[in-house]
């Protein structure tokens, strides 16, 4: 979002056309999204922990990298790893729901996560618009780097107070409960 907030900026400094700068959001989308659906699959087999800190830290660089380049040739290449980058942090984040929170509490944690791309999305394009008037667009991608490096850091050093895992018993007794309230429906619908 960093980039898309600022758009017309960039395309102003660097004197680039609408389809010069919308390059760059084809790029990251196309990686994006493909990456979502390979990392759909494969995230299983991923450490969760490395995962998402290395997302998080190459974002954090790559953000960087946007605004410290000078050549426009470099943005569509930089964007497209970040999409690569981006698509294994929601996979490798859901993965972890379904690791760590019981099948009763799921539901509020997944629509907790829905609700981060909104404030996201507000929170980048106010940040955007207030450095547009008050300094310089760059400082978007210098804030949203500091804040990923920050995260990444945080999450590196207290993912195992963090996150805990949920244990087998819970998920035993989550299954068990769920095969005797079928039962008692099927039995219901014998006596009917």
């Amino acid at each position: 979002l960093s980039y898309n907030s600022n758009i017309n900026q960039i395309g102003n400094e660097f004197n680039l056309t609408y389809s010069q700068t919308g390059l760059v959001t084809t790029f990251f989308f196309f990686a994006y999204g493909i990456g979502q659906v390979v990392n759909g699959f494969l995230c299983k087999k991923y450490n969760t922990k490395i995962v998402i800190f290395s997302s998080l830290i190459s974002s954090s660089i790559l953000n960087f990298l946007l605004v410290a380049s000078k050549n426009v040739e470099l943005f569509k290449f930089i964007w497209l790893l970040n999409g690569v980058s981006m698509s294994f942090l929601w996979t490798s984040l859901i993965k972890l729901l379904s690791e760590t929170i019981s099948k009763e509490k799921i539901g509020k944690a997944i629509v907790t996560m829905g609700t981060t791309v909104a404030i996201g999305t507000f929170l980048v394009y106010s940040l955007s618009a207030l450095f547009v008037a008050t300094l310089n667009y760059k400082f978007t991608f210098y804030v949203a780097s500091i804040i990923l490096l920050i995260v990444s850091a945080i999450w590196i050093f207290n993912y195992n107070r963090l996150v805990i895992p949920l244990k087998e018993e819970v998920r035993t007794k989550e299954e068990t409960n769920s095969t005797i309230n079928k039962d008692k429906i099927s039995s219901l619908g014998m006596l009917v």
